[in-house]
């Protein structure tokens, strides 16, 4: 059979023609959904790699409309029980030759397939079955599964990832599929439906994200409903990767599949719900550190060409300002994504106002002082930091050009969380993040004096215009917090002190070398901030 005709056309074409294109393809005399058998039958061709096509997979998907969902058991009968690795080697021979998954259909359903295999798996070793069957009840007027499969997946490996964190080595893995083999020991994956090792899973995680732009693609189009439960099948992928380089509570050995998976779980978390993306917040939690902040510290991006930095740019601030519910670590980490990845010129300002946006509705629910510590708000400031400091190095222009655009809501903002932290009676609990924040406030007014040092550039005078009145206010209270509270809380005395200090020193970015020698006193007779 010729590859056209076999992987199907083109996936941009094929996502234009909208539901899947079985009916038409089929040769039965009158339109009609894959019968029981027709399933059963796809299923076991799946062993036989000349004969599968696109078709083959679109007729397993057929699973995936209420008609025929009563029918996903056939996914754990004998007719499946070498499915899970057939696939596999269908991805793998179909990626020789150059091709990314996403190029055409057949790839695109292929990953489908594989996900849809894993994730029925684990609802049935779960018990989870009976509450998809009420979900499945309860929303039988629709034409897909989506929504029940997507809720039964989040109850499933929410609760699976939170044992995960909490218990590492000792957690219930059997949940995720792993079992002994009983040959050397070896560890193998859902052995009802065929099994598979980490390598082979790793292998596809790889192959997922050297697709990676045309899976962002899909995502782009407003198409999250093509990838019911997707989140958890990037849970049990993290699984798969855990189980060679480390748990968490253990030493997780650096590997590449750990940034993959972080890229793959980010991406796919601009496009899905504010629900898988919670779950997308445990993986990247069980993912170490390295690979989350990566994109920052190596200043990489992940963009694969203009196209994919484009859609970057756009979908981040959207999805960033979509919701509230979406987990303040997932708001930094798109936050760090994107940013080594799109045009400094057009789309950082965007993405910057995004992030402030969301910090200044956090700030607006803070009742409560102490809440502070709760939402870690030192820590989400942090990320601006990291990246003007890369901004300034690479391009000084940009970087006074973004600080006359949000300089004063930057200001305003990062201020704020330290005024808050500072005047709470308990105010080290945010603890080592306020300090780390300090230290990088610190870091980044010395690389921007560098900056002015190295480029004789001038900081322009709007700058200095909107962002003074802010920054000195900032000052005053701090230096009011200084001088007058030592009698009660010396210890807050003394981290207002160390903050002024850090906090004059801030001045360099919007003024240049030739900051004011001092800040501007009230004008009001008695301010007790006014210096003699």
């Amino acid at each position: 059979m010729e590859p056209t005709n076999r992987y199907g056309p083109v996936l941009d074409k094929y996502l234009e023609m909208g539901r899947f294109q079985l009916q038409k393809q089929m040769s039965y005399s009158s339109p009609r959904s894959p019968s029981r058998e027709d399933i059963r039958q796809a299923i076991l061709q799946l062993s036989d790699p000349e004969k599968v096509t696109y078709l083959t997979f679109e007729t397993i998907l057929s699973l995936e409309d209420t008609e025929a969902c009563s029918d996903l058991e056939l996914l754990l009968s004998d007719a499946a029980k070498d499915s899970l690795p057939a696939c596999f080697r269908l991805a793998s021979a179909y990626c020789q030759g150059g091709r990314l998954m996403f190029d055409h259909a057949y790839g695109f359903l292929c990953v489908k397939v594989i996900a849809l295999l894993v994730q029925v798996a684990m609802i049935f070793r779960s018990g989870h079955v009976q509450t998809f069957v009420k979900l499945l009840a309860l929303s039988c007027a629709e034409q897909s599964i989506f929504s029940p499969f997507t809720n039964t997946m989040y109850n499933l490996i929410a609760e699976i990832m939170v044992d995960q964190l909490d218990s590492g080595p000792s957690a219930r893995h059997e949940r995720f599929g792993w079992d002994h083999g009983s040959t050397g020991g070896a560890k193998h994956c859902l052995p009802e439906i065929g099994g598979c090792a980490t390598g082979q899973i790793q292998l596809l995680l790889s192959q997922l994200w050297n697709s990676r732009a045309g899976f962002l693609a899909c995502g782009s189009q407003g198409r999250e409903a093509l990838f019911p439960g997707f989140s958890g099948f990037l849970c049990w992928i993290w699984r798969g990767v855990a189980q060679q380089y480390g748990l968490p509570g253990q030493t997780q050995n650096m590997a590449p599949a750990w940034t993959q998976l972080v890229d793959l779980s980010t991406r796919f978390t601009l496009y899905c719900s504010d629900r898988e993306a919670d779950l997308m917040s445990y993986v990247l939690l069980a993912c170490p550190a390295y690979a989350r902040d990566g994109p920052i510290i190596d200043k990489s991006s992940s963009a694969v060409d203009a196209q994919d930095r484009t859609r970057i740019a756009t979908m981040t601030p959207r999805k960033i300002r979509s919701g509230t519910e979406l987990p303040l670590r997932f708001v930094t980490n798109l936050f760090c994504f994107a940013c080594p990845s799109v045009d400094y010129q057009e789309n950082i300002l965007d993405i910057f106002s995004a992030k402030i946006d969301r910090l200044w509705f956090e700030i607006d629910q803070i009742s409560d002082w102490e809440q502070l510590g709760d939402k870690d708000l030192p820590i989400f400031c942090q990320a601006f930091l990291h990246v003007l400091t890369v901004i300034q190095d690479r391009d000084p222009e940009i970087f006074l050009k973004l600080l006359s655009g949000i300089g004063e809501s930057l200001y305003a903002g990062i201020g704020r969380v330290i005024l808050l932290a500072l005047s709470s009676s308990n105010s080290l609990k945010a603890g080592r993040s306020l300090d780390n924040l300090k230290l990088l406030l610190d870091r980044t007014s010395y690389y921007v004096r560098d900056m002015y040092t190295r480029t004789r550039i001038e900081a322009p005078l709007e700058a200095a215009i909107h962002i003074f009145p802010t920054w000195n206010k900032v000052a005053l209270q701090l230096r009011f917090l200084e001088l007058f509270q030592d009698q009660h809380h010396g210890q807050i005395t003394k981290h207002a002190s160390e903050w002024y200090h850090s906090w004059s020193m801030t001045a360099i970015w919007f003024q240049g070398p030739n900051s004011l020698e001092s800040m501007l006193t009230c004008a009001y007779p008695r301010c007790p901030t006014v210096v003699d």
